[in-house]
């Protein structure tokens, strides 16, 4: 008796949970593989296996760890994809623009103190906010994201919700651009 398909898709908290992480883990090298897929994928631990580079177990703990933790979510039917913007780092306001709630500032900085984007901002805020990244002072709520040799900070006035699809779209973004810490450049 065979069990019916099912079909995988990063989910947006996973942006937020695995991208904050400088080191490497196989969830996290599984959902980067994950994020930068066009449309969803079966739950097939052995081509996924054969895809990443893992042994099927890994492959298995990792989906096990990724769905608990909320990071994928699984479908019975393969879900409409989501469609991703081409543009590289010139979409990026555009990004934060979606991501942002009403009347929230946010703000992406490199780790060098430049800010790359920002939505609600003064420019004297976004030179003050850009050169504080990083330094766990100031109002903002700061989420250093890890990409190969890269950390950028995504800044928030507020909380960042962690269902908002616009997370995928940033992480995606920063992630073909930057590259992975697992997998080095991921541009192709």
């Amino acid at each position: 008796m065979s069990t019916a398909p099912s079909w995988l898709i990063a989910h947006p908290v996973g942006v937020l949970t695995w991208l904050l992480h400088a080191e490497h883990s196989d969830e996290r090298a599984l959902f980067e593989h994950l994020l930068l897929r066009d449309d969803a994928t079966r739950t097939d631990a052995q081509a996924l296996a054969r895809s990443t580079g893992q042994n099927r177990s890994t492959v298995a703990r990792a989906l096990f760890a990724l769905v608990r933790s909320e990071s994928l979510s699984v479908h019975v039917e393969p879900p409409t994809p989501f469609i991703y913007r081409k543009g590289g780092l010139a979409c990026l306001q555009a990004d934060l623009l979606e991501l942002a709630q009403p009347g929230q500032k946010l703000l992406l900085a490199n780790h060098e103190g430049f800010c790359l984007a920002s939505v609600g901002c003064t420019r004297y805020e976004e030179f003050v906010l850009a050169a504080a990244a990083g330094s766990a002072k100031g109002t903002m709520h700061d989420h250093a994201l890890h990409f190969a040799n890269h950390r950028i900070h995504l800044m928030a006035s507020r909380p960042i919700d962690g269902r908002n699809p616009a997370l995928l779209q940033l992480g995606r973004r920063l992630l073909v651009f930057y590259g992975s810490p697992t997998y080095g450049d991921t541009r192709s």
